[in-house]
């Protein structure tokens, strides 16, 4: 690794590889209702970003739910992930992909009811295939 955090010219990341980062920090610089980000960096890999500290304010905000810290970054994870296999911006409205989680969507995490919808799962499955036929192409790194 660099001392930026990034691939450092002898340990490039694999083609494909995805970054799920937890960050310690409120990531100001994005909308303030988001939970995280998504973004593609190419040949560096992608990312998927969630502020630890907004999860954390989210679940103390709560009223009428009891979605716990784990339940919530977890499906934060899980939302920006959902974004990047697929390569989809967008936010329906309902389930899991949608934006700004407000009391429904944690009593939703709290019972365990909320989800990808069939066709972003679908999507998904199709990515992930696609991502694991391209990686057994590739050359296996030097050791």
């Amino acid at each position: 690794m660099s001392s930026r955090g990034g691939p450092s010219p002898a340990h490039p990341r694999p083609d494909g590889t995805i970054i799920a980062r937890i960050a310690p920090a409120p990531l100001d610089y994005i909308d303030p209702s988001a939970l995280g980000y998504a973004l593609n960096g190419g040949d560096q890999g992608v990312y998927a970003t969630v502020s630890l500290l907004r999860v954390r304010q989210c679940v103390a905000n709560q009223t009428n739910s009891s979605a716990n810290l784990e339940q919530v970054l977890g499906h934060a994870i899980a939302h920006e992930l959902g974004h990047l296999l697929p390569g989809e911006q967008s936010h329906p409205r309902a389930g899991l992909m949608q934006a700004g989680w407000g009391h429904k969507v944690l009593d939703d995490i709290s019972k365990g009811r909320l989800f990808f919808s069939d066709g972003e799962a679908r999507r998904i499955r199709e990515a992930v295939a696609r991502r694991t036929r391209h990686a057994a192409r590739m050359p296996a790194p030097p050791s």
